[in-house]
């Protein structure tokens, strides 16, 4: 009886990891909603449990959705958790969350006994960003904003680019595969014919099925001054072999038509020259400069100074791109920062979550002051709690961008 017994135990302890090892594996290839649906259950018997609140906020985090992981990184503590980045994360959550007090006092509790200077480094920074948001909500604003109702969704439109009288932008409206990241579906990419920020919906029309492929987002476009080179971000299979994370393509517009794309030389590779070699990085969010020349973009291939960093890259008459450079350390910070942007006055748009700001990505404006870089954060109302980021400008005072806050019509909204 006790061998059965025995025996019984040791079949139910195999099942039961069985899922488990599932969810650890689905972690690793990014598949973040079945890690959030597989610890959700474990914490409905077992609200305290660490791990699972741990891997429950960070699924939640990596998959843009850092605000409902607030209550998760509350619990997340325990053997093998490191205690300080998770305080980290947490005092993100809170302050993504608005609730900018409690996310200092987090913050303020660990600077002292944090050993690891490069996190010891970040955390103070993020105390000095809290400190500066009281003086930046006194700030005067200029702007007006309201939502371009006539093209938003229940579900995700962002990242607009204007060419030739015609809006372009990622959606995953009418798209029945999920995104196992997200638990969203993926995105294409849509045009429509529009005066200014008058659309005309009649006209509204996914790109070729060249340029969408099923079963992986399509995101941020740029098109170069003449209208004849189209740059893109495409990926997120969520697969480790076969296939990249997310990289930039090219396509020409020749003879009343698209070409097939092709990644770009610019994509991170293991191995120079080597078009076969890759190592999963993230290049993404496409702007070209006024004149088109120069492409920037982001990524978190080695070498930079956090997470997602900006980087340009001269291209050639051949549309052939030069060597990569990083921005430095003046635009890029130990968080993210993408969606490049330069308007024709040749001032620079992007979005970060590591320059002070009110919660997730806020948007911001390089300036140069006295021989200076000068990072200025737009303020309120173009920046909220919410990720704001995707600014296009179609007139010098006019323009786009992308918000999944409050009152929106559902994801991101434009």
């Amino acid at each position: 009886m006790r061998s059965i017994s025995l025996l019984l135990l040791v079949v139910l302890s195999l099942v039961s990891c069985s899922p488990q090892k599932k969810a650890q594996k689905n972690f690793k290839l990014a598949k973040y909603q079945n890690v959030i649906n597989y610890y959700l259950k474990v914490l409905e018997k077992q609200p305290n449990n660490s791990k699972a609140n741990y891997f429950v906020a960070e699924s939640f985090r990596l998959s843009n959705r850092i605000k409902d992981a607030e209550k998760f990184y509350a619990k997340a503590n325990g053997p093998g958790i490191d205690k300080d980045t998770v305080a980290l994360y947490y005092a993100k959550a809170l302050q993504a969350n608005g609730k900018y007090a409690e996310a200092r006092n987090t913050l303020e509790e660990i600077e002292s006994s944090i050993e690891e200077e490069p996190l010891r480094n970040h955390v103070r920074k993020e105390i000095e960003g809290l400190n500066k948001l009281e003086k930046l909500s006194e700030n005067k604003s200029y702007y007006k904003i309201k939502n371009l109702e006539a093209i938003n969704t229940p579900f995700a439109e962002y990242a607009p680019a204007y060419l030739n009288n015609e809006l372009y932008f990622a959606s995953s409206r009418g798209n029945q595969r999920i995104y196992e990241a997200s638990g969203t579906p993926f995105t294409d990419l849509y045009k429509i014919e529009t005066k200014g920020a008058n659309v005309d919906i009649a006209t509204l029309a996914p790109l070729p099925d060249m340029i969408n492929s099923p079963s992986v987002n399509e995101g941020t476009i740029t098109f170069s001054p003449d209208g004849k080179i189209m740059v893109f971000g495409k990926g997120n299979t969520g697969k480790k072999k076969g296939a990249y994370d997310v990289d930039l393509y090219l396509s020409r517009f020749r003879n009343g038509a698209w070409t097939e794309p092709t990644p770009i030389n610019i994509n991170t590779q293991i191995k120079e020259n080597d078009p076969t070699s890759y190592n999963f990085s993230w290049d993404s969010s496409p702007a070209f400069s006024p004149d088109g020349r120069t492409l920037y973009f982001s990524s978190n291939r080695k070498g930079g100074y956090g997470g997602l960093d900006l980087y340009s890259a001269q291209m050639d008459s051949r549309g052939r791109f030069g060597k990569v450079k990083n921005l430095g350390p003046d635009i890029n910070t130990a968080g993210d920062e993408l969606f490049p942007y330069v308007a024709e006055s040749g001032k620079m748009y992007f979005s970060s979550d590591g320059h002070p700001g009110y919660g997730m990505l806020d948007i911001f404006v390089v300036n140069r002051v006295n021989g200076r870089t000068v990072i200025e954060n737009l303020g309120q109302p173009i920046n909220s709690t919410s990720d704001d980021f995707g600014m296009y400008l179609f007139k010098p005072d006019r323009g786009f961008f992308t918000s999944n806050r409050e009152g929106g019509k559902g994801d991101d909204d434009i």
